[in-house]
């Protein structure tokens, strides 16, 4: 039997963790989730995950320094980066410190579907 793939979702919004959850699950997917850089760093730290989709946005540790310290810990885990503030000037910093994709909010959910199935597809090239 084929293993579920893994999904970390990072968002400080209860209801968008909530819609991709339910998203990612219908797909087939695993999912949990963090609602702060912090959490996910430490779940990060003690599981294996197939790709993180992370906001950009939060209190804490925003999503560019959790970005920076996934990398140190997984440099090749796949990053989907979820924000209703991106700049050209974000993308390409998250682009350098390797993420996969970005989504910009508010996401559709086919967008999600098909951004996540190609960044899975891509790490198992």
């Amino acid at each position: 039997m084929k293993m579920k793939k893994k999904i970390l979702v990072v968002d400080d919004e209860v209801m968008v963790r909530v819609m991709l959850r339910k998203i990612l699950i219908k797909e087939g997917y695993k999912v949990l989730s963090a609602r702060d850089g912090e959490r996910a760093i430490k779940k990060i730290e003690n599981e294996e995950f197939d790709l993180v989709l992370l906001d950009l946005k939060m209190p804490g540790i925003d999503g560019m320094e959790t970005l920076e310290k996934i990398r140190k810990i997984n440099k090749n885990i796949p990053v989907i980066l979820i924000s209703g503030y991106l700049t050209n000037e974000k993308v390409e910093r998250a682009t350098k410190l390797g993420i996969s994709d970005y989504i910009e909010k508010p996401f559709n959910l086919h967008e999600v579907e098909l951004k996540t199935r190609r960044a899975l597809i891509k790490r198992n090239d």
